[in-house]
C-alpha cells in the first residue's frame, strides 16, 4: 500500500505476503489452511486464487498508471501500462537474500500444470564457473533436500542437513583430497597476467617450475591450496633458471600458497605426476592444505544455509 502525503510519495508499506520483489517480479506467499497444497485435486484451487492474486495486482497498477503515475509524468495510460502474470505456483521456496537466488518446488509453470512437482534452481555458487565441482553438487542436493514434500520437521531436516549430507560430502571430498583430483574438488580459474599476482597465477607458475612449461595466460586452470617450507622452496630456486612463466626467489611469500594444473589433467594429475610430487614433497615438504581447501570447498557452502534455520 503507497501513501500520499502533500503530494510525494511518503511511506510504502509490504505486506508481510511478499516474499520477494524487484522491477519485473513478485513472489508471494499465500496461507489458506482450507486447501491442502500435497492433493493433486485441489491444485486447481491454489491456480485459481494466484490467478485471482494477480489480477488484483494488476488493477492496483492500472489504478496507480491513471490516477498518479500518469497525470504526473505525462503518461498516457492506453500506450503505457504493467501486467503481471501468474507464471510459477509453488508448494514450497527457498530464498538467499541476494537477487534471483532461489529454489522452488513448483507445479504450475505458463500455463501449464505439471504431473509432478519440478525443482527450479537460480542464481547463487550454483551456476558460477567459478564454483569447485564437489561445490555445485552439494548446493544442488542441499537444494533438492530442502524442497522434499515428506520433509516437514526443521529438526529433521537439519539432521539430514548437517549430519547425514555433510559426512557424505566431508567423505568424498577426503578421497578426492587424498588423490590429489584437482577436476572434482579444485577451483576452476582462467591464467590471467597481470600487473598484480593472485594465487592461482602464481599455482600455474608453481606449475610451470616443477611440473611441465606450459600453463600460459588464458589457460583454463583447477587450483587448490597447498603448505611447503617457504625456505626449502627458497634453497630450491635458487639453483633453478627461471622465466616469465616460472618461479623464481622473488616469488616465495606466505601469501601465495596454491598449486593450479592444466584442466586436461585436473583427474589424472597425481597417477601422471606422482614421482615429481613425491620428490616435492621431500625437497620442500610439499602437501595439500587440508583445512584451507575443506574449509572453502565444504565447510562455507554448508554455512551457507545456517540462516534458513535461525
Amino acid at each position: 500500500m503507497i501513501k500520499y502525503e502533500k503530494g510525494f510519495i511518503e511511506t510504502v508499506e509490504q505486506s508481510p505476503a511478499l516474499l520477494y520483489a524487484d522491477t519485473d517480479s513478485l513472489y508471494i506467499c499465500v496461507q489458506d489452511e482450507t486447501v491442502n497444497k500435497k492433493d493433486k485435486n485441489q491444485w486447481p484451487t491454489i491456480i485459481d486464487k494466484a490467478t485471482r492474486i494477480a489480477d488484483e495486482i494488476n488493477e492496483e497498477i492500472d489504478n496507480q498508471m491513471k490516477n498518479v503515475l500518469g497525470p504526473r509524468a505525462g503518461l498516457d495510460p492506453e500506450f503505457q501500462s504493467l501486467f503481471f502474470k501468474t507464471e510459477l505456483v509453488a508448494l514450497r521456496m527457498m530464498q538467499f537474500n541476494v537477487k534471483k537466488t532461489y529454489a522452488i518446488l513448483y507445479f504450475y509453470d505458463e500455463g501449464k500444470t505439471l504431473e509432478h512437482p519440478a525443482i527450479k534452481k537460480t542464481g547463487g555458487q550454483i551456476k558460477k564457473s567459478s564454483t569447485p565441482r564437489l561445490s555445485k553438487k552439494i548446493f544442488e542436493e542441499i537444494y533438492e533436500t530442502m524442497m522434499r514434500k515428506d520433509i516437514e520437521s526443521v529438526n529433521e531436516l537439519k539432521k539430514i542437513i548437517y549430519k547425514d549430507l555433510y559426512e557424505k560430502y566431508l567423505k568424498i571430498f577426503k578421497t578426492s583430497f587424498d588423490n590429489w583430483n584437482f577436476r572434482e574438488i579444485g577451483l576452476p580459474y582462467k591464467y590471467g597476467f597481470g600487473k598484480n599476482m593472485v594465487k592461482w597465477v602464481w599455482g600455474a607458475m608453481f606449475y610451470n617450475t616443477f611440473f611441465k612449461d606450459e600453463l600460459r595466460p588464458g589457460a583454463s586452470m583447477y587450483s587448490l591450496y597447498i603448505k611447503y617450507n617457504r625456505n626449502k622452496l627458497k634453497k630450491l630456486l635458487s639453483g633453478m633458471n627461471g622465466g616469465l612463466y616460472k618461479l623464481n626467489l622473488q616469488h616465495v611469500h606466505p601469501k601465495w600458497d596454491m598449486l593450479s594444473v592444466p584442466v586436461e589433467t585436473g583427474e589424472e594429475f597425481y597417477s601422471i605426476y606422482k614421482n615429481k610430487i613425491d620428490w616435492l614433497k621431500k625437497e620442500i615438504d610439499l602437501e595439500l592444505a587440508w583445512d584451507h581447501n575443506k574449509d572453502n570447498i565444504v565447510d562455507k557452502k554448508f554455512l551457507q544455509f545456517k540462516t534458513f534455520f535461525e
